[in-house]
Parts: structure tokens; sequence; C-alpha cells
């Protein structure tokens, strides 16, 4: 456990805070950390910009509501207790590519995840908030799922990144925008998109 950090700021939750709402969209935008030269911190646990190397940048991965979902844990160590993100993503296919797409995701190493929450935020998983961010980063830890046996039975595969940060969670927020806001940190994440 560590001693070596003041404790500076009340926890005290707005009631907008206490009513949120649970979840996360269908949508969710992956990139390696390998890829970015820099990501820009805000105040807090905030990220207000992502820089790509040349002709990187993020895909998206698009399932169904209420299917998606973060976990974060406490993995306590001796020295300090890191934080275990975990994003699970439900993956749905039809086609050879569809599969080839899949192994693709399952092959990648340190990856971060950005998702809109279905509270009106982007938070961003797998992203250490520190120079060594790449250190960090999500894996493939678990595939579960398959064609399923009656008509009615499941047919996809359900994916969970997970790796432990320092910190929790991360939120995104375009600064930068004229309109700062959801629909502003959709677009600056949907420019960044190089995958098709």
């Amino acid at each position: 456990m560590s001693f070596c950090t003041d404790l500076t700021a009340n926890l005290a939750p707005t009631c907008a805070a206490i009513k949120k709402s649970g979840g996360i969209d269908k949508r969710m935008w992956l990139g390696k950390l390998s890829d970015v030269t820099a990501f820009t911190a805000g105040t807090g646990n905030q990220i207000t910009a992502i820089t790509f190397a040349s002709m990187k940048g993020l895909i998206t991965m698009t399932g169904k509501m209420e299917k998606n979902s973060f976990t974060a844990a406490g993995n306590v160590g001796e020295n300090y207790t890191l934080r275990t993100h975990s994003v699970n993503f439900v993956a749905y296919y039809l086609t050879p590519a569809d599969l080839a797409a899949i192994d693709d995701l399952i092959d990648q190493e340190q990856v971060f995840i950005c998702y809109e929450t279905n509270s009106g935020v982007i938070e961003m998983a797998g992203v250490n908030l520190s120079d060594n961010y790449d250190n960090f980063g999500l894996n493939v830890s678990a595939i579960d799922g398959g064609s399923g046996v009656a008509k009615l039975d499941a047919s996809q595969l359900a994916l969970t990144f997970t790796g432990d940060q320092e910190n929790l969670q991360l939120v995104f927020n375009d600064t930068a925008a004229g309109a700062p806001g959801l629909a502003a940190d959709i677009a600056y994440l949907d420019a960044l998109i190089t995958g098709v």
C-alpha cells in the first residue's frame, strides 16, 4: 500500500453522478498503444487529445445495445495497487471476413478502447496516465461463444479485453472543440478512424 500520496479532494458525488444511467453503447473505438505518439492529459482522469503516428488511428467495433460492458477491479500488490480494466465486447459474425477481423482483434496486444456510456460520456480503458503509457494496455484474455444449439440460441463471440493500469478508466473530452460535449467528442474520435 502506498502512503506517498496526499489526500487532496473530498468525494461527494453530485445527484447527476448518483443517478446516471449504467451500461455502454453498441459502438466502441479501438487503437493500439504502439501507434500513439502522445496522449494529452487534462485535469484529473481526463484525456483531451490523442496523437497517432502517420497512417495510424482507430478502428470501430459495433455490436448490439446492452451487450457490452466495462468493469474495474483492484489488483493489490506489495508496492501499490493496480486497477484492472476489463471491456467485454460481443462480436457478431456471418462472413469469412468477419471471422478474420475478429481473429485480428484477438491477436492484438496493448490496445486501448474508447466507449460511450449510456450517461453520455466517452470513457477510455487501457490507457495509463503517465509517460510510460505504452507499457500498459489491454489484451484479449477470454473468448466465449459459438453457434449455440437451438435456433433462438446466441450465435456470437464475447471477447474480454483485460489489462492492469495505474489509474481507473479515463474520460475523453475534446476541449479544443468550439462546442464541447458528447457530439464533439464522437466527431473527434471518428476523425481518427483509419480502418474501413
